[in-house]
């Protein structure tokens, strides 16, 4: 039998924890897995006098993980979406015992392993865990489906064995009708978490003044406002592709302007950011940094453009010919009936 492991959550509570987990379950559902589900609780925000509480609960969902493992029979496959959601003890141990028996799908959304590294870990001992625990699960599974060629190279200095590897692409973003509304007005689209420790890039796009920006995600700070910028609110991920409005969609992250810097804009130089998909999805062109994992896939499909520093935004901008512009579009076409319909995924092992 084939299953992929549901961490003991609602579809709605399951979106929460983000669309690109929602839709590898439904895309895995149409190839034949059928959902496990995995019984395990969240942790709490605890004090210090609470951390017996925590391990016990993270003991408890250890206990889960290895009963319904216990019940698999020999030669299942089991799809995990990793990073786990709900917090699991000695969890690269479980998959270590068990993947003797079952085969164990490693489908990665995150790696912390990678993402600490650029800054942000809260010691040396921490990242240290980080990346033990990375490590042992990737390394005990049957296959891994990572993001693209460069995280999987960070994968193999892990020991992850090069024959296990499988690269995704991209991330598909399922969406049956819905699209954006595309058009030759330049407006460059910012979707997704707005969070200034993520993308504090965003107070200085004002000083872009030829620029037009539209933005939608949640953690607006009002130190982003700007004559340039135009705040369009939070959408459910369902609603927010026909809410979305310009010419191309922007992937970036960190403190500047120049350049992605910090802990999130070096992870994109090893990730697949979900909003590249979500762009793609609606049919809105992208423009990314031209030193992220994806700039290459971007290139390859002519599906945007690339740049070094977001300073150079209005003189590439300015570059772009209707009949350019039309024929990135038709390239757009292709990749987004891909993206739509989960099509990378399931050429990606699943």
């Amino acid at each position: 039998m084939k299953y992929i492991a549901v961490e003991g959550m609602s579809k709605e509570d399951l979106l929460k924890a983000g669309k690109a987990r929602v839709d590898a379950l439904e895309i895995a559902k149409t190839a034949g897995f059928k959902p496990l589900n995995i019984s395990t609780v969240q942790g709490i925000r605890y004090k210090k006098w609470q951390k017996p509480v925590q391990f016990y609960l993270y003991r408890k969902n250890q206990k889960t993980w290895e009963k319904i493992l216990s019940e698999l029979k020999a030669d299942d496959s089991l799809i995990i979406q990793y990073p786990l959601i709900n917090t699991t003890l000695n969890f690269e141990e479980v998959i270590k015992k068990y993947s003797k028996k079952v085969k164990i799908i490693v489908l990665i959304h995150d790696l912390e392993s990678i993402r600490y590294k650029g800054g942000g870990a809260r010691s040396k001992v921490f990242l240290e865990r980080v990346e033990k625990s990375d490590a042992g699960v990737l390394k005990s599974a049957y296959r891994v489906i990572s993001h693209n060629e460069k995280m999987s190279i960070e994968l193999k200095k892990l020991g992850v064995g090069a024959s296990k590897i499988i690269n995704l692409g991209v991330f598909d973003y399922l969406n049956e009708k819905q699209k954006a509304k595309v058009s030759f007005n330049k407006r460059i689209v910012i979707a997704g978490n707005l969070a200034p420790e993520k993308s504090r890039y965003l107070e200085k796009i004002k000083n872009l003044e030829s620029v037009q920006f539209n933005l939608y995600g949640i953690n607006f700070s009002e130190k982003c406002r700007g004559k340039n910028i135009d705040y369009k609110g939070v959408f459910k991920p369902d609603e927010l592709i026909s809410e979305l409005e310009g010419s191309f969609g922007l992937v970036w992250d960190g403190d500047s302007l120049k350049s992605c810097t910090g802990q999130y804009g070096n992870y994109l130089r090893y990730n697949n950011p979900h909003k590249l998909s979500l762009y793609l999805s609606a049919g809105l062109p992208v423009i990314v940094w031209d030193k992220s994992a994806l700039a290459e896939f971007v290139k390859e499909n002519e599906i945007g453009i690339t740049i070094s520093s977001l300073e150079e935004l209005p003189e590439k901008l300015k570059e772009i010919s209707e009949k350019d512009y039309e024929s990135i579009l038709k390239s757009v076409k292709k990749i987004s009936k891909k993206v739509s319909s989960g099509e990378y995924l399931r050429g990606g092992g699943v």
